[in-house]
C-alpha cells in the first residue's frame, strides 16, 4: 500500500518553508520501494507567500524535475497533517498523488478541460480552484461539470475571495507563455475513472424551523413562504418583532442563516440536510415583507432556518467520517470468489472547510478537526486549504467543509 507523500512547514523565508518540505517529501519518496515520482503535485501556500508564487513554483519545479505538473491556490490559512497555518509568517502544505499521466489532466485558462475531452481522456471527477470574484462563477461550474462523466466536483475559491491566485504550472506548456500563475477563471486537476474518491460534505449548522417552500420570490428576495410573508414568518420563527424593537429583531437576524435546498426533506434532530447549502440574511426588505440573500431563489425552493452549532459540526464530521469507513470496507460477497469484498485504503486526503468553521488563530496551530478526521481514518497524508467559498458537485457552499479521500484497493493475499 502506497501513501501520497505530503508535507508542510512554515517559516518566515519561504525558502526556509520550501527546503524544510522538500526534504520531507525526499524521505516519504525513499520509504516506497519501487515506487517512481509521481508526476502531480498539489500545493497550497498561505497569503503572505503569494507574492513569491512564481519563485516558489520555479524554485520546487527545480528540487523536484519529476513532478511536471503543480496545481494548487493560495488561501488565508492551509492545512497539513493535523496542523493548520495562519498568519504572517507564511506557510506551505504540498501533497504527490501516485497517479501516472493517463490518469489526470490539468486545467486552466491555458489548458481547457474540453482540450482534454476533446483529446479522447475520459474527465470522471474534478479537483477545482478558483476566484470567488467572478461574476459568472456559476455558469463556468456548470460549464465545467458538463466535461465530467460522473458530475463529481470538489475544491473551492481561497484567500475570502479578495485574492485569487492560482497554480496551474507545467513543463508541457512554452515556458513564455506560462509563469505557472493564475488569476481568474478555474483552474485545477480532472481525474480519470481509475482515479476512486469519496467525498462527504459537512455544514455545521442544526435547523431551528422545519423546512418551508418558498411561494414567492423576486431575484435576491424570499417573498413568500408556505403561502405568508416570508419577513412574518422569520419573526415569528425567531419570537422577535422588528416593529417593536428592531434593534434585538436584527441582532437575532444577524445570527440565522438559510439552508436552501431544491426538494423537501426531513432535518435530523440537530443537523440540517448535507445537499443544502446555507446563506447567510443579508437584508430585511419591510415594505414587501420580504427576506434578503446574497444569491438569486426560485420558488419552489425549500428553505430551513439554521444556526451555527459547534455540536453539530462535530456530530456531522464523525458521521462522514463513519460513512467513509463503512464505504471503502463494504460487507458483500465477490460474485465470482464468493469471499468479502476487498477493502479500499486511504492514500491520502484534501479537507477544504469555511473560513467560517472555527480555528480563526493567527499562528501555526493543532487543529480539532483535522485530528478527529485522522483519528477517525487513521494518520493519513492530508492537505487541504481554507476558503470563501466550497465547490461540491455542480454547487457552492459557503459555510461548509468538504472531505475527499483517494483510495486504493486492498486485493486479499
Amino acid at each position: 500500500m502506497a501513501f501520497f507523500p505530503c508535507a508542510h512547514a512554515s517559516h518566515a523565508q519561504w525558502q526556509q518553508a520550501l527546503s524544510q518540505v522538500v526534504a520531507q517529501l525526499r524521505a516519504q519518496m525513499a520509504m516506497q520501494t519501487g515506487q517512481g515520482w509521481p508526476a502531480l503535485g498539489l500545493m497550497y501556500l498561505t497569503t503572505p507567500y503569494a507574492p513569491y508564487g512564481a519563485e516558489i513554483l520555479a524554485a520546487v519545479a527545480q528540487e523536484l524535475p519529476d513532478v511536471s505538473h503543480w496545481s494548487g491556490m493560495a488561501a488565508p490559512a492551509v492545512l497539513g497533517g493535523d496542523m493548520r497555518y495562519a498568519g504572517e509568517q507564511g506557510a506551505l502544505a504540498v501533497m504527490l498523488p501516485l497517479l501516472g499521466t493517463a490518469d489526470f489532466r490539468q486545467f486552466s485558462g491555458l489548458q481547457p478541460i474540453a482540450r482534454a475531452t476533446a483529446s479522447g481522456f475520459g474527465v470522471h471527477s474534478v479537483l477545482v480552484h478558483g476566484d470567488g470574484r467572478m461574476p459568472e462563477l456559476e455558469e463556468l461550474l456548470l460549464e465545467l461539470a458538463s466535461h465530467t462523466a460522473s458530475g463529481e466536483m470538489m475544491g473551492g475559491f481561497g484567500a475570502d475571495r479578495r485574492h485569487g491566485l492560482q497554480l496551474a504550472w507545467s513543463r508541457e506548456l512554452p515556458v513564455a507563455h506560462d509563469t505557472g500563475l493564475v488569476s481568474g477563471g478555474l483552474s485545477g486537476v480532472a481525474f480519470s475513472d481509475q482515479v476512486h474518491t469519496v467525498s462527504r460534505v459537512v455544514q455545521g449548522c442544526k435547523p431551528i424551523a422545519l423546512p418551508m417552500e418558498i411561494t414567492e420570490a423576486r431575484d435576491h428576495v424570499i417573498l413568500g413562504l408556505n403561502g405568508r410573508p416570508a419577513l412574518d414568518v422569520l419573526m415569528e420563527t425567531l419570537d422577535v418583532q422588528l416593529e417593536v424593537d428592531a434593534q434585538a429583531a436584527i441582532s437575532r437576524v444577524r445570527h440565522t442563516l438559510l439552508a436552501l435546498s431544491i426538494g423537501p426533506y426531513t432535518p435530523h434532530s440537530s443537523s440540517i440536510d448535507v445537499r443544502s447549502r446555507v446563506r447567510p440574511i443579508v437584508g430585511l426588505d419591510p415594505l414587501r415583507r420580504g427576506v434578503v440573500l446574497d444569491e438569486g431563489v426560485d420558488k419552489g425552493m425549500y428553505v430551513a432556518f439554521c444556526e451555527r452549532s459547534s455540536s453539530a459540526a462535530w456530530s456531522e464530521l464523525r458521521r462522514a467520517c463513519a460513512e467513509i469507513q463503512e464505504e471503502l470496507a463494504p460487507d458483500m460477497p465477490w460474485p465470482q470468489a464468493g469471499v468479502p469484498a476487498p477493502a479500499r485504503m486511504v492514500q491520502g486526503a484534501i479537507y477544504v472547510r469555511s473560513h467560517l468553521r472555527g480555528g480563526g488563530a493567527a499562528t501555526p496551530a493543532v487543529d480539532a478537526e483535522l485530528q478527529l478526521i485522522r483519528h477517525a481514518l487513521g494518520p493519513v497524508p492530508l492537505v487541504g486549504f481554507v476558503t470563501a467559498g466550497e465547490i461540491s458537485g455542480r454547487e457552492v457552499h459557503g459555510m461548509s467543509g468538504q472531505l475527499t479521500v483517494f483510495t486504493q484497493a486492498m486485493l486479499p493475499i
